[in-house]
Formats: C-alpha cells, structure tokens, sequence
C-alpha cells in the first residue's frame, strides 16, 4: 500500500511539475528546498509523540558523524540536486520522454553499489538490468524503429 501510494505521489508531483512550468516563472530549487522542509515539522512532532520526548533527545545524543554526513549526502545529493534537475527535465521535455528514465535508479543503485562497496550482482540483478534497459530502448526508440521499418 505505502509503495502504491509513493507510486501515486510521485506521479501527481510530476503532473503538478508540468503545470508550475507552464503558468509562469517556475524555479524548481527553491520549490524543491521548501516543500522539503515542510514534512520535517510533522515528522518531528510525530517522534516525539510516538517515542517521546526523552527518547528522541537519547537518539540525537547518539548520532555520529557518519550518520550525519549520511543525512547531508541524502538530503542535498539525493534529494535537492536529483529532483531538481529531474524537474528541469520536465520542464524542457514531455512527460512520456522523461518518466520512464525513472526506471534506471534501481540500476543506478545496484552500479553505485557495485562501485563504492565492490558488490557483485547476482544473476537475477543482471536479468532485471537487462529487462529495464531493453524497456527503455523500445519506449525512447520503438516508435522510430515502427517508422523507419514502415518507410
């Protein structure tokens, strides 16, 4: 249900993208940067609510720097400058273009991880690369090869 409902969510922000884009002058950073840190406020309350006070001032004295600079990396890499130029994407090019390349970030991960921490992917990792590549190649390509078959 929650992966379904991310699923949604992701598509009506990309449909809200579009329309910012077309109705005057949209930048997406600063959107990004504060509909970024408008969750943090329920989410904190939510915490303190759910664990409590005393519990979540235990779980801020134990964070690390690795656990910060993880939170850091996730928030300004993976977040502000990935959605931003995934917006500036949507801005330039039709949705049908853009959203399918969303696809490539299980095989972006499973290459960063193969990279940073010299993970080998298993057989099946490289059959679900394979599928989503050919996948890629026939949506950004198929309707040309039709063409050009047909001429």
């Amino acid at each position: 249900l929650l992966t379904a409902g991310a699923a949604f969510m992701w598509a009506c922000s990309n449909i809200v993208v579009r329309l910012a884009a077309r109705h005057g002058s949209y930048e997406p950073f600063p959107f990004i940067v504060w509909t970024s840190l408008v969750p943090v406020l329920p989410f904190w309350a939510w915490a303190l609510w759910a664990e409590g006070p005393q519990r979540v001032g235990e779980q801020l004295a134990g964070l690390s720097w690795s656990a910060v600079a993880s939170v850091a990396y996730l928030a300004w890499l993976a977040t502000l400058l990935a959605y931003t130029l995934w917006t500036r994407l949507l801005q330039r090019h039709p949705s049908a273009k853009v959203t399918p390349f969303s696809l490539l970030v299980p095989v972006v991960g499973l290459a960063a991880a193969a990279l940073a921490f010299g993970e080998v992917p298993v057989f099946w990792q490289w059959v679900g690369t394979a599928a989503v590549l050919m996948g890629l190649v026939v949506n950004q390509a198929g309707a040309w090869w039709l063409r050009r078959r047909a001429s």
